[in-house]
Parts: structure tokens; C-alpha cells; sequence
């Protein structure tokens, strides 16, 4: 069934206080993909009505396939904009659902990107610890998501291997300067109208987990 879940300032009676701040990218073209759907999703939320119902501001960017350009523009992002969280984009030749991702390792880039480059020692540039995993639950997220589909055919799974490519590149970057979520989605499968109404709930969903955990504590 498709519900609606009500808007995440409800929950917490904040419609009229700061607003929270999320950051949300895709990637750009990569070889074979000319069509990112990634940046296409994210580029197709509707974020002014989103926004105004949450009471959240979106940054959104498109991110070039490379790794210097993540070591470059992730640390800045969080830097200037300060997010309250990100969400990270990517596609996936062989999903069929989207993929909300657990965790992300330091090491084994060893894949060269766009520019045929790799980073020094096949490693992030960021953070010194092996693996770092999401303060997210993903598996409630995908729980909730499957039982209130934005779309009758969208459905969300729990993945633990995001890659070790871009994707998980910069969801490592990410996770070293706060809380984050990698969601990779279907290269074929979903219209760009459909993976924006999947990153929304989404959305809805981290943001009424990050509520669950102050409420917690």
C-alpha cells in the first residue's frame, strides 16, 4: 500500500523553528553511463514543498566522478553548509531495488576514475579508521519504506558491500564528518521521477530516526 507519512516537524512540533539542514548528491557521467540517474533523482526532488512540510533546507550538488573532486568538495560542503545529515547517490548496474548501504571502507580503491587516477595508496584521504558504518538504521528504514512505498513498484533493501568505487569513496568521506547514508538505485529500473520520490522518503525516514534517537536520549 502507499501511505504518507506525516511531516517530520509534526512529530517533534518544530514547523516554526530552525530549520535542518540536509546536503543530498549524485554523481555525474561515468564510462558507459553517459546518464548519471543518480544526479537525475536528486536534481528531480521536489524540494520546495519538501521543504516547507519538514521545515528543512536541501543542498543539493552534482559531484564529478573522480576521487580529488570528492577529497575536495565533501570536507567543504560540510564545512560551509554544516548538514544536519547527507545523503549520497549512486547508480548500480545491477539492483533492483534501491540500496541503502551500512558502512564504507578506508581502503581498496583500487578501480581508477574518470580521470584514470586512483588515491595515493588506494586509500581515502580522510579518516584513520578501516571501516566506518552509519549511525542509521538502515534495516528499520527499509522496513518502514517497504511498508509506506512513495510508489506502488519501489522497494528498498539492506546492502553491506557498497563497492569500492566512487560510491563508497565518498560515503567513507562523509561518515569521518558526520551522519550520512549511501543509497545506491537501479541504473535501469526507475525513472528519474520515481528515484525522487524514493530519496524523499528516504529522506523522511533518516530524518524521523535521527528524531527516535534524541527522543531516546
Amino acid at each position: 500500500m502507499m501511505n504518507a507519512l506525516p511531516p517530520v516537524c509534526l512529530l517533534k512540533n518544530e514547523c516554526d523553528g530552525e530549520p535542518k539542514r540536509v546536503l543530498i548528491t549524485g554523481f555525474g557521467p561515468f564510462k558507459g553511463v553517459p546518464y548519471n540517474l543518480s544526479w537525475g533523482g536528486v536534481a528531480s526532488m521536489d524540494d520546495r514543498k519538501f521543504e516547507v512540510e519538514n521545515n528543512i533546507i536541501i543542498l543539493r550538488k552534482k559531484i564529478g566522478v573522480r576521487y580529488c573532486e570528492v577529497d575536495c568538495k565533501i570536507p567543504k560542503l560540510w564545512r560551509r553548509f554544516q548538514p544536519e545529515l547527507a545523503i549520497h547517490v549512486g547508480v548500480h548496474p545491477t539492483a533492483t531495488t534501491f540500496l541503502l548501504e551500512t558502512n564504507a571502507r578506508k581502503g581498496g580503491y583500487f578501480n581508477p576514475d574518470i580521470k584514470q587516477r586512483t588515491p595515493r595508496s588506494y586509500e581515502a584521504k580522510s579518516g584513520d579508521s578501516p571501516q566506518k558504518t552509519t549511525t542509521f538504521n538502515v534495516k528499520t528504514i527499509c522496513e518502514l519504506f517497504n511498508e509506506y512505498p512513495p510508489a506502488p513498484k519501489l522497494k528498498a533493501k539492506v546492502s553491506h558491500d557498497a563497492g569500492q568505487y566512487l560510491c563508497e569513496y565518498i560515503y567513507y568521506t562523509s561518515l569521518c564528518r558526520g551522519p550520512a547514508l549511501f543509497v545506491h538505485i537501479p541504473q535501469h529500473k526507475y525513472t528519474a521521477e520515481e528515484v525522487a520520490l524514493g530519496l524523499q522518503r528516504i529522506l523522511e525516514l533518516c530524518l524521523i530516526n535521527q528524531l527516535s534517537d534524541e527522543i531516546m536520549v
